[in-house]
């Protein structure tokens, strides 16, 4: 069970509305094997659905209705993001008035850590040939 969740994970992160029929049977096939699967796999898509139909005027409310699933949730691990949510909840409301993010610069960054770590690599890999 283990392996088929590990290939398969991709169609449960993708939304649902992206998924095709024959992906649709595959997810379906997988909730079943699991109600804690099917648990997280719903709050990841009502927690997805209310990042992209919010606005800064609907995101309050989605805000608390959100913390009221994780609060009500049977996994542990929603209960640290709840926290998480709870600790950053108006740099996530922000994030809904205003239309930026340093989404460009951590790309440059990771680019930077990439090519250090290539270069180092690249420099001691020559001394064990």
């Amino acid at each position: 069970m283990r392996i088929h969740m590990k290939w398969s994970k991709k169609s449960l992160w993708k939304s649902p509305y992206k998924l095709s029929g024959k992906g649709r049977e595959k997810v379906e096939k997988l909730l079943q094997m699991d109600p804690r699967l099917k648990e997280a796999y719903e709050l990841k898509n009502k927690l997805d659905e209310w990042f992209k139909t919010s606005d800064e005027k609907t995101a309050r409310k989605g805000m608390a209705a959100c913390l009221e699933w994780k609060r009500a949730s049977n996994i542990n691990a929603f209960h640290r993001v709840r926290k998480t949510f709870i600790r950053w909840k108006q740099a996530i409301l922000q994030s809904f008035m205003y239309p930026f993010n340093n989404g460009y610069i951590e790309g440059i960054n990771n680019t930077i850590k990439v090519l250090k770590r290539d270069s180092w690599h690249q420099k001691f890999s020559t001394f064990e040939a």
